[in-house]
Parts: structure tokens; sequence; C-alpha cells
């Protein structure tokens, strides 16, 4: 009888523990600015979201060179695909193992004593955007990351939207 008993204790338990993190991996990106109390909400899945912001941060989908990079450009979008000047930050994370690493851009290059991105490596690439340098309107945004090689060149892309 007490077998009985804990066997559907330990399955609810083990539900929950995977709901809860599918949960975490699917939620949007919160980030509270440190000059004001409005949090950021990004969404990177393209599902609207209210919020006031501050900066945006983008999490852009994963992606995977095939070559190693020799020039990488930023480009943001919106509805009417009109591109906006963006001045801001952006990283670069590689894939070892199960962590993200991020690496400086300055230290992104082909050969040297810096960090080199070869064949096969999975990358994301993180924005970070001011406002207070670039006029956001509501409305839906699409963020692209074009990565020149000498074999092509790749795009990563990730969506964000703004609800005032």
């Amino acid at each position: 009888m007490k077998k009985l008993f804990v066997f559907p204790i330990v399955f609810l338990s083990c539900l929950f523990s995977m709901s809860c993190n599918q949960t975490h991996k699917n939620s949007a990106s919160v980030i509270t600015d440190t000059n004001s109390t409005s949090p950021v909400i990004v969404d990177n899945k393209h599902e609207r979201q209210n919020a006031l912001y501050d900066r945006v941060k983008v999490d852009l989908v994963e992606g995977r060179f095939t070559e190693a990079p020799s020039e990488i450009e930023l480009s943001i979008w919106n509805q009417s695909q009109e591109v906006i000047k963006v001045k801001g930050d952006y990283r670069i994370c590689i894939l070892e193992g199960r962590e993200w690493i991020p690496i400086d851009f300055e230290d992104l290059s082909i050969g040297g004593d810096s960090y080199v991105i070869s064949k096969g490596m999975s990358v994301k690439v993180s924005v970070q955007i001011h406002p207070n340098l670039v006029e956001y309107k509501q409305g839906d945004y699409r963020v692209s990351v074009a990565i020149d090689s000498d074999v092509g060149e790749v795009e990563v892309d990730g969506y964000f939207s703004i609800v005032k």
C-alpha cells in the first residue's frame, strides 16, 4: 500500500519540476535598468508583451556558422521593413559544452591571439539597445545579424515587440 502512495507523489514532483524548467526556458527576458524602476520585458518569440522600457535586450535565436566569420553587422527592422540605425551593444556567445561563453566583439578575429570562431560552432547573439539613442515606436521588430564569411553570408534573426 505504501508503494502505491509514494509513486504518485514522486511522479507529480517530477512533472512539476519539468514544467518549471520548461516555463523558464520559454519565458521572455526581464531586465531592470539601474536608473529606473520599470522592468524591461523583451519578447524574443514574437509574442506581444506589455512593457514600459528603458532599454531593450534581445537574445537572438541560436545560429550556426558554416565558416569562420570575417565581419558581423547588426540591423533592426520595423514593420515597414525600414532599417533603424542602432547605437548600442551587442555580444557574441559561443557554445562550449552546455554553457554559453560570451566573447567581446573586439576579441573576435580570424587568427592572432584573439578568439577564433571556427566552422560548426553554435552561436548566439545578444543585442542591447538604448532607446534614448534610438527612437522606438510601438510595434513588432526584427533583429538581424548578418555574418560575412569567405564562403557567404549567414543571418541570425530574432524578434521583439514594444507595446506602450
